[in-house]
């Protein structure tokens, strides 16, 4: 029982049955049904009589749990701070239950965090013991947090007092002021009030103000008077780049207030800092105002804005088109300035290959150098010159062997596939009887041996010329020649298959066949040393002869430039491109080398006979300014041959 009436009922097998009730005091009622509601844990008995006069008893046992009370603490008042609530209950076991009011339930122990409490909010707990017995509290939960807007006042003007304000935000607040002053403030008045009157006797001076509400809960804020002598910092004159927008004024306070005239180049004419674009030199006058809390300071001043002369950088290239293989040309600029000049090969201009002018640059294809122009002030001026070097490459199928009465079609092969051949002349273009003489595959049909040029020109305006021998013979018209490997690498051992068409009717000689296993079958096994054109004649059953021929190429690597060479600068900074110069033996069997560095007076820096070493651009541990040096070179290939050169290298830090 939870402190409530219980009903009590006793049925038999037999009718008619008289009930009588018992507790500890005696007779309590003769019904078969009861209402108890007794104070403590208590035993009921009943007695039940028939119409013999048997009897029989029975009991039961009402428990009374004891009363569930509750208690809530601590404090309820929460200070803008976590409040943890606990309630303590006279009973246990029990189970607890937190609920918000939003009868979310937030808790399920003892206590409960309240991380942010509202400004006054109502919390319940339910206890229920092991009876089932339940008992409800509830808490209110006051957040007594101070809100207080605290406004320093900053006074540029010297004043014999000022007035600082703390605003209540709250209205139910009631607060309570206690102001102290820093080193050099003076309160003169209203210490307890939220308006004091004070004063300073230096530059500058704290006051602190202790403010505490009706739920004890405190807050301290500061209020920082700064009073100081109104001269503004100012550049009487500026000097800016022509075109390129300029802070003037980059010591501005951002609590004055401008005004500029004229307005006329710049980027706002009410603005401490603003950005000037001129072409022209410009002469302003500013009024600079400081709006104080009792007084406003105001000053005009003149500043002059110099617009450094242009730059005017012109920049040229000797050559723009250039139609030979690794041509280089030089590259030029000019301003009538001070300037220094920086050269890039990248349209992002992230680092200069080459400074100061004229350079010498090797292009490729159509390629786009830029150049920057910088004076003294840091001005930049840019310049892009384009220079196209386009070189033809052309190739022509040669020998040409052409039976008598057949005609065969010249053919013209433009290896540069970004090229386009813009004019073809053919001569002589007497025996051309197919196409033009314009064409690149014109038929001819010649009735002796001819040698046909090709001359070429393509856009850019480059010519190059090529040949091609048509040899008239009686050809057995199936004839061919092939090698396979078509190319062979110099004292490796390799053969090349040669071949040409299989007829038992046919008779064959190869020539050269001093390298071949045999000449005179139609697949010979080729062994060249060096570069070989196979000819293969032919002599069919008529009588006709053909000849047709294979060239097996050694590869034998030229002992020469381009395939050895040195660069003409490079940067030892250290950071991993171009730290150290070597010389480049690309595709260059080089067995021997002496490599010599010497300076602008004749001196030896450098010195080595290791291709895998390079010099790092210093001299006995020492670092070299950045200067142009000679170098000498001797090379000796392991085809026997020798090489000697000899140039100019930049070193650039």
């Amino acid at each position: 029982s939870c402190n409530a009436p219980m009903q009590l009922t006793v049925s038999g097998n037999f009718t008619p049955l008289d009930f009588e009730w018992f507790d500890q005091n005696g007779s309590i009622d003769d019904t078969p049904t009861i209402l108890v509601d007794p104070d403590t844990t208590t035993t009921y008995y009943v007695v039940a009589t028939d119409q013999y006069g048997c009897q029989e008893t029975d009991s039961v046992l009402v428990t009374v749990p004891t009363e569930l009370m509750l208690d809530i603490t601590p404090d309820t008042t929460a200070c803008d701070l976590p409040v943890e609530l606990l309630v303590i209950s006279n009973v246990q076991p029990v189970d607890y239950e937190w609920t918000d009011p939003a009868s979310n339930v937030i808790s399920q122990d003892s206590t409960v965090v309240i991380m942010n409490p509202g400004q006054q909010t109502t919390y319940s707990v339910l206890v229920t013991d092991a009876f089932g017995c339940q008992e409800t509290e509830e808490v209110t939960v006051t957040n007594g947090v101070i809100n207080l807007l605290a406004e320093g006042t900053l006074i540029e003007c010297p004043a014999d007092e000022y007035a600082i304000t703390v605003t209540n935000a709250d209205p139910n607040d009631i607060l309570n002021y206690v102001w102290t002053a820093g080193q050099g403030g003076v309160i003169l008045s209203g210490e307890t009030s939220n308006m004091p009157t004070v004063t300073t006797t230096q530059d500058s001076a704290y006051f602190y103000v202790d403010v505490s509400n009706q739920f004890g809960c405190e807050l301290t804020d500061s209020v920082l008077i700064v009073v100081a002598e109104f001269e503004p910092v100012f550049q009487d004159t500026v000097e800016i780049c022509p075109g390129v927008g300029t802070f003037i004024n980059p010591g501005a306070n951002p609590n004055y207030s401008y005004q500029w005239f004229p307005a006329d180049g710049l980027s706002s004419d009410t603005v401490g800092n603003p950005i000037a674009t001129l072409d022209t030199s410009m002469a302003y006058t500013v009024t600079i105002t400081n709006f104080g809390s009792l007084d406003t300071c105001s000053a005009t001043l003149e500043v002059f804005v110099q617009v450094n002369p242009p730059i005017d950088l012109i920049a040229s290239a000797a050559d723009t088109i250039l139609c030979d293989l690794g041509a280089t040309t030089t590259l030029s600029a000019f301003s009538a300035e001070s300037v220094e000049f920086f050269w890039y090969d990248d349209p992002a201009l992230t680092d200069p290959f080459d400074q100061g002018s004229p350079v010498t640059v090797t292009p490729v294809g159509a390629q786009t150098y830029y150049v920057i122009a910088v004076d003294g002030l840091e001005c930049q001026d840019t310049v892009a010159l384009t220079v196209n070097s386009f070189p033809i490459d052309i190739a022509t199928v040669s020998p040409v062997d052409l039976c008598y009465g057949d005609t065969i079609s010249l053919t013209l092969i433009n290896n540069a596939f970004d090229q386009e051949l813009v004019s073809i002349q053919w001569t002589p273009n007497e025996t051309i009887i197919g196409g033009t003489d314009t064409t690149a595959n014109p038929l001819v049909n010649v009735l002796e041996s001819t040698t046909y040029t090709v001359m070429v020109e393509n856009q850019y305006g480059c010519t190059g010329t090529d040949e091609v021998f048509v040899n008239l013979v009686d050809v057995i018209t199936s004839l061919f020649a092939s090698a396979d490997p078509d190319t062979l690498i110099f004292n490796s051992g390799q053969t090349s298959q040669l071949l040409t068409v299989d007829n038992p009717d046919y008779s064959y000689i190869w020539t050269p066949g001093e390298t071949l296993d045999d000449p005179f079958v139609f697949d010979p096994i080729a062994s060249p040393d060096e570069t070989t054109l196979y000819f293969i004649e032919v002599e069919g059953e008529a009588g006709c002869r053909g000849v047709d021929s294979v060239l097996v190429v050694v590869i034998n690597p030229p002992c020469d430039t381009p395939y050895i060479f040195v660069p003409t600068g490079f940067t030892p900074n250290n950071d991993g491109n171009n730290d150290v110069l070597y010389v480049y033996g690309d595709n260059a069997d080089v067995d021997e080398i002496y490599f010599a560095i010497y300076n602008r007076w004749g001196q030896k820096v450098f010195e080595t006979r290791d291709i895998t070493v390079g010099w790092d651009g210093t001299f006995k541990g020492e670092l070299l300014t950045p200067d142009v040096y000679g170098w000498y070179l001797e090379t000796k290939c392991y085809n026997g041959e020798s090489f000697f050169d000899k140039g100019n290298v930049t070193l650039i830090r």
